[in-house]
């Protein structure tokens, strides 16, 4: 008589969105340090310190020498920072981090 195969438990449905969110979280882990060496190599801390601490894109965009058709790239690397909380980034209001 042959031996039957176990049997897998079927997912559920939080349990395959979970699973799905930890491979998106694992995958695209290096994008924040790469953002960061980006962002160091273009010399955005240091032209924002200059600029007086704060600086908005088109004067950031002066500063480091770059082409205006960049500005879109610009922004989407800075704006991926900031939700990371780059460490030039200054804490929330009542915030202890």
């Amino acid at each position: 008589m042959a031996a039957q195969a176990p049997t897998m438990a079927v997912p559920t449905d939080a349990q395959l969105i979970q699973a799905q969110a930890d491979l998106w979280r694992q995958s695209l882990c290096f994008l924040t340090p790469m953002a960061l060496r980006c962002a160091i190599q273009l010399g955005i801390p240091t032209a924002i310190h200059r600029l007086g601490g704060t600086a908005s894109l088109p004067d950031l965009v002066t500063a480091l020498s770059l082409p205006p058709s960049k500005t879109p790239y610009l922004g989407r690397l800075l704006r991926m920072l900031w939700s990371r909380r780059a460490p030039w980034r200054p804490p929330r209001q009542g915030s202890t981090a």
